[in-house]
């Protein structure tokens, strides 16, 4: 259970003193002890919110769609590429190779097959790459700080957001 982004998602829509969950597998243990100052309205919003809160570590659920999301592919003029670790870092020397080497063209093994690539081609590889792989770190930077700040707290807007994620153009 990650408490503290349940304190934090709970603290961001009502004034609180703390949250307590004596035993994370028994609710009738689970408490919020509200600050005078919260509003009967913001009392409710709260105990909402910690009632349809799924116990889940939410900051390992969005680093593991980050990751699934960050290695498993991209589509970049037709060509399907793979975008695991071990591909980037065979993607990069073969995009070292082309500048050392622009009039000899690249084999290249894509996910959707076999293609010879110029050196023109293989740059364009690379950088879609390293724009892709940063573009799904951004959303993991973004959904990272929203989790500490309260504002993202469910699998929902973790999968709604890497959804969102495209290949910068």
């Amino acid at each position: 259970m990650d408490i503290q982004a349940l304190h934090a998602a709970i603290a961001a829509v009502c004034p609180i003193l703390g949250v307590s969950t004596a035993d994370s597998n028994d609710r009738s243990t689970w408490r919020i002890d509200f600050d005078p100052s919260a509003t009967g309205v913001q009392r409710q919003t709260a105990t909402a919110l910690i009632a349809a809160y799924t116990g889940v570590d939410l900051a390992a659920y969005i680093a593991n769609a980050h990751a699934a999301l960050r290695d498993g592919g991209v589509t970049i003029g037709g060509m399907r590429i793979k975008t695991d670790a071990e591909s980037r870092g065979l993607i990069d020397g073969a995009y070292a190779l082309s500048q050392a080497q622009p009039d000899k063209s690249i084999d290249f093994k894509a996910a959707s097959g076999w293609v010879a690539i110029d050196s023109q081609t293989m740059q364009t590889v690379a950088i879609a790459v390293g724009q892709w792989v940063q573009a799904c770190y951004s959303a993991y930077r973004k959904l990272d700080e929203g989790r500490v700040a309260g504002t993202v707290t469910t699998t929902a807007q973790v999968d709604a957001a890497f959804a969102a994620v495209t290949l910068p153009s």
